[in-house]
């Protein structure tokens, strides 16, 4: 399998930059996807997006379904945005959005697998730069080599990525209420 730099495949930027913290603002038109927001599998809480008031908010930082969202500081995490919520949905600053640029060398999902994959964690650890948190610059992520395998291996990656994050789910939720019925049943 052929590793390339990742500034082959993807088109790599920033979120929106704002300027200090996202302002909530229930009523406005522009959705924000934050670090948070990233949980476990690869996937987005998206009932967690919050709402915020942006004007003429540039094409270049709206999401794309199929793009790959990648936690730049502190728990580096990366996740899949496929178009939910839907609407003009950005990124915040401390996110880096990395965009297949040909569909035929790469299935959008698969840098979201490499990303949380041990192998993965483990390259983004040898790019990371240690200041008061871990950090991810853009400019060595660019220049980052990933392993590209054909694209019905990436498929199956990305298949085998998904039901393994829905059974990690379906298991916590289990244990959830099985702790719940104990604690209802033994509570006197």
């Amino acid at each position: 399998m052929d590793s390339v730099s990742l500034s082959d495949i993807a088109v790599v930027r920033s979120g929106f930059p704002f300027r200090g913290k996202v302002e909530v603002v229930a009523s406005g038109g522009v959705f924000v996807v934050q670090p948070k927001d990233i949980i476990e599998g690869g996937t987005l809480d998206v009932g967690g997006i919050v709402r915020s008031k942006i004007s003429n908010v540039k094409t270049d930082y709206v999401l794309h379904a199929g793009d790959t969202l990648l936690a730049a500081r502190g728990r580096i995490a990366a996740a899949n945005y496929l178009g939910q919520p839907s609407g003009v949905c950005v990124a915040s600053g401390s996110l880096l959005v990395l965009r297949s640029k040909s569909t035929d060398q790469l299935i959008p999902g698969y840098l979201t697998v490499f990303f949380n994959s041990d192998y993965g964690q483990s390259c983004l650890t040898r790019i990371v730069s240690q200041t008061t948190a871990t950090f991810v610059s853009r400019s060595d992520l660019m220049y980052l080599k990933v392993p590209l395998p054909d694209l019905e291996l990436q498929m199956r990656l990305i298949t085998m990525a998904r039901s393994t994050a829905r059974y990690a789910s379906l298991t916590r939720r289990r244990t959830a209420l099985m702790n719940s019925l104990v604690s209802h049943h033994t509570h006197v």
